[in-house]
């Protein structure tokens, strides 16, 4: 038993010697350098709706479509905490910041916002896209 254990124990290690030989192929990110993705800020959005909680399910839903059509979307959550940090707390004030004033911090290529309004029996939201310039 014990040369086999030996045998084997060789043959482990000649194995893990040999799959860390592999070379993989790098990938190609040269599309990517190309056209590279377009940063969008999504501020919180105005909520006049009866829905008390409707502003942070839109919130927490909006960034995956917007990343889905190929959207840098910065996270939603450490702008809303930052702009409540700097004093910004109610979505209206938040939304009329200066795009100037947004860019010089966040640079963002777009800036999404997101305005509710209430329908019949459902919250319709109408997002404008604005370009930063």
């Amino acid at each position: 038993m014990n040369t086999r254990q030996r045998y084997l124990g060789l043959l482990l290690v000649a194995a893990l010697f040999l799959a860390g030989c592999a070379t993989t192929k790098p990938y190609d990110y040269s599309a990517y350098q190309q056209h590279p993705p377009t940063s969008i800020l999504v501020l919180p959005p105005l909520n006049k709706s009866v829905a008390v909680n409707a502003p942070y399910v839109y919130l927490s839903t909006i960034r995956v479509p917007l990343a889905e059509h190929g959207y840098y979307v910065f996270p939603v959550a450490v702008v809303e905490s930052f702009m409540k940090d700097n004093g910004l707390s109610d979505p209206a004030e938040m939304q009329a910041v200066p795009l100037a004033r947004l860019n010089a911090i966040f640079a963002p290529m777009r800036r999404f916002i997101p305005r509710s309004t209430t329908g019949a029996r459902n919250i319709t939201w109408c997002p404008r896209l604005r370009q930063s310039s």
